[in-house]
């Protein structure tokens, strides 16, 4: 291997966010909703961005993201798949299906910052570590919020939601059922979506009564 690209290797950091992916009925629904929206001010789902709900996000160092997938794989297949209520919309010219906090989903949260503290760093993103890097340059608010996410996002703070995007909100009956039985991990791109997979892990534990 070249020298300087594994020096590279051994230092470079990304950002990187660790989330629910949706099943198929809320996918649709999500995309149903953002194609009506103005995406100037975000992006379309159409373009290959994935709605999810985000579990936790940092900065790790490139070397360790094959530790971080093992991690987040033996997780997933101590985790059952969780029943979700999607309550309302959140937000208001900008807005978000907001999902009900229940134990199972606090509790993965947590198990997944847990995760993130062993290999994640804080308070030094810069959008170089972001995909889409050159659309994240100026993206200020972004760039603190995956900065400072263990502490003004996460545990207490914590706040399921799946990001929809700007506009007029449709009228919708809630609550909203589902179940979310997949874990993705992506490199963070623009206004903080999900489009570049890193990995992607089934929910195997089954509860039986």
């Amino acid at each position: 291997m070249d020298q300087n690209y594994q020096n590279k290797i051994m230092t470079d950091k990304i950002a990187i966010d660790i989330v629910l992916l949706l099943p198929t009925e809320i996918v649709e629904k999500c995309i149903s909703i953002n194609s009506k929206l103005d995406n100037s001010e975000y992006i379309s789902f159409t373009d290959g961005y994935n709605p999810h709900i985000t579990l936790g996000m940092g900065c790790i160092f490139v070397k360790d993201l094959e530790n971080l997938k093992n991690e987040v794989e033996k997780l997933s297949l101590d985790t059952q798949k969780l029943d979700l209520t999607i309550l309302d919309f959140t937000g208001k010219s900008f807005f978000s299906f907001a999902i009900e906090n229940n134990i199972k989903l606090t509790e993965l949260h947590n198990s997944v910052m847990n995760i993130l503290k062993q290999f994640s760093s804080y308070g030094d993103a810069d959008f170089a570590m972001f995909n889409e890097s050159e659309k994240v340059k100026d993206d200020v608010g972004l760039v603190k919020w995956v900065s400072n996410f263990n502490t003004e996002h996460a545990f207490d703070l914590y706040d399921p939601h799946i990001t929809l995007g700007k506009g007029e909100k449709p009228n919708f009956d809630f609550p909203i059922n589902f179940t979310a039985s997949k874990i993705g991990l992506f490199h963070i791109g623009q206004r903080g979506t999900c489009k570049e997979k890193l990995a992607e892990f089934n929910l195997k534990y089954f509860f039986s009564r």
